[in-house]
């Protein structure tokens, strides 16, 4: 599987979400930390743990604890500006629904493109589907 697809299937599950996943707080950790895709396992707890690339003494790498990226608005920023780097803005906005609730968008600069990710249940689900959608534009131009 290319990394197109890859992110491609990552970003189908993010859409698909209406909460936070400690699953896919996983698979976002070992993608953008070790761009090692779909290597998560459950840890103890109920704790989603990814494996790194680096050794371990069992000889199948470490295991980290992943940030909660499906669920915190600070998380999911910094996975964009770990990812992006620091040449980036972006927008974050709720939309209030006339029968309660609200839906969020996310939009992401970068030089004069825009990606954005449009009503979203989660500001941090927002955020994360609009940086793979720029991902995904930007792996396919090059």
């Amino acid at each position: 599987m290319t990394d197109t697809a890859k992110l491609r299937a990552l970003r189908d599950r993010v859409q698909a979400l209406t909460g936070p996943d400690r699953e896919v707080d996983g698979l976002i950790e070992a993608a953008f930390t070790t761009g090692v895709y779909g290597d998560v396992v459950p840890g103890k707890g109920g704790v989603t743990v990814y494996r790194t690339a680096g050794p371990h003494a069992s000889g199948t790498g470490r295991f980290e604890i992943a940030k909660h990226s499906t669920a915190s608005i600070d998380a999911a920023l910094a996975v964009a500006a770990r990812v992006l780097g620091p040449q980036h803005d972006w927008t974050v906005s709720g939309l209030s629904l006339a029968g309660g609730g609200v839906m969020f968008d996310a939009r992401i600069y970068m030089a004069n493109d825009l990606y954005r990710a449009r009503e979203r249940p989660t500001a941090p689900l927002a955020i994360l589907l609009a940086l793979l959608s720029a991902l995904i534009e930007r792996e396919e131009r090059e």
